[in-house]
C-alpha cells in the first residue's frame, strides 16, 4: 500500500511551562497542509527498509522502533517500506512524525477492533508529541504536552500558503533546550476563518525570538511579506520553515525570496 504523510503549521506556538517529565506544556493550532512525504508498505517474511529523498538523520528511526515493538506481538505481520521523504527534516512541519502517524495508522488494519489501539498511541506518543496529533490530524488546538486535541473548525480552503526554506537546520530537542517559559496572561483569543486580520496582533511563535538570532534575515523578510498582502506570517513549529499565508497566489519574480514552496490549501 502507498501512503502520503502530510506535513502541517503551528499557528501560534505558546510554551506555557517546563513539566516535570522533561516535557513543555504548550498551547498551540495545528493545521494539515498538502506537501506530503511517500510511505509505501508491504508485508514481507524480512524487513529491510529503504529509504530516498531527503537526507534522513533521525526521523526514520521512529517508525523502525514502532515497528520493532510490536513485532514482538503476535498481530503484527512481517513488514517492509519504503519512505520517499519531500518534506525536510528538522523543519518543523512534522514530516517524521506524520511518518510514524501514518505507519501506525496503517497498522490498524491488523486490529479490526481496536484491542491494541490504546497500546499503539501510547507508544507514538512517547516518541512523538506531533506525532500523537497526526493520528488525529485535522485542524486542532493542542495542549498539555501535546497530548490534549481540541477539535477546531477553523477552514482555510482557498487560500494559498508560501513555505520558505531558509537553508538551515534546527532540532526539536535544541529548540526546546533554548526556549525559556514566560508568564502570560491568559487570551481568549482563537484563531478562525472569520479573523486571519488580527492573526499578527494576536499569535506568536515562541521560538520566533531565538531563531531570529540565528537567521537575522527573518524580521525584514516577515516585514516584506506583510507588505507584500501576507495575511499571516510565522515559523513552523520550533523551526527552521516559515510560512506565509495568501488570499491569492504572489507573481514573485521579481521578489527575493530564499527557496520556497506555494502550497494551494
Amino acid at each position: 500500500m502507498i501512503l502520503f504523510p502530510n506535513a502541517k503549521i503551528n499557528i501560534g506556538l505558546n510554551i506555557i511551562s517546563k513539566r516535570d517529565d522533561g516535557y513543555h506544556n504548550l498551547l498551540s493550532l495545528l493545521y494539515p497542509i498538502p506537501f506530503y512525504d511517500i510511505l509505501e508498505i508491504i508485508e514481507s517474511k524480512t524487513s529491510n527498509p529503504s529509504y530516498s529523498g531527503l537526507h534522513l538523520k533521525t526521523e526514520d528511526e521512529y517508525i523502525q522502533s514502532l515497528y520493532s515493538f510490536l513485532r514482538k506481538k503476535d498481530w503484527v505481520p512481517g513488514l517492509n517500506w519504503h519512505l520517499h521523504k519531500q518534506i525536510p527534516p528538522n523543519s518543523g512541519l512534522g514530516g517524521g512524525s506524520s511518518d510514524l502517524a501514518c505507519f501506525a495508522n496503517y497498522l490498524r488494519r491488523y486490529d479490526p477492533v481496536n484491542k491494541h489501539w490504546n497500546e499503539i498511541k501510547d507508544y507514538v506518543l512517547d516518541l512523538s508529541t506531533d506525532a500523537y496529533y497526526f493520528l488525529y490530524n485535522k485542524s486542532a488546538m493542542v495542549e498539555g504536552k501535546g497530548d490534549v486535541l481540541i477539535k477546531s473548525s477553523l477552514d482555510l480552503k482557498g487560500k494559498y500558503l508560501l513555505l520558505l526554506f531558509p537553508g538551515l537546520s534546527m532540532s526539536t530537542a535544541t529548540a526546546y533546550d533554548q526556549i525559556l517559559p514566560k508568564i502570560k496572561k491568559t487570551s481568549s483569543f482563537k484563531p478562525n476563518s472569520s479573523n486571519i486580520s488580527d492573526w499578527k496582533n494576536n499569535l506568536i511563535n515562541d521560538f520566533e525570538d531565538n531563531f531570529s538570532k540565528i537567521y537575522t534575515p527573518f524580521i525584514p523578510l516577515k516585514t516584506t511579506l506583510y507588505q507584500l498582502g501576507a495575511l499571516y506570517v510565522s515559523l513552523t513549529g520550533s523551526g527552521s520553515v516559515l510560512y506565509a499565508l495568501f488570499d491569492k497566489r504572489l507573481d514573485n519574480k521579481n521578489i527575493s525570496l530564499p527557496r520556497h514552496k506555494w502550497i494551494k490549501l
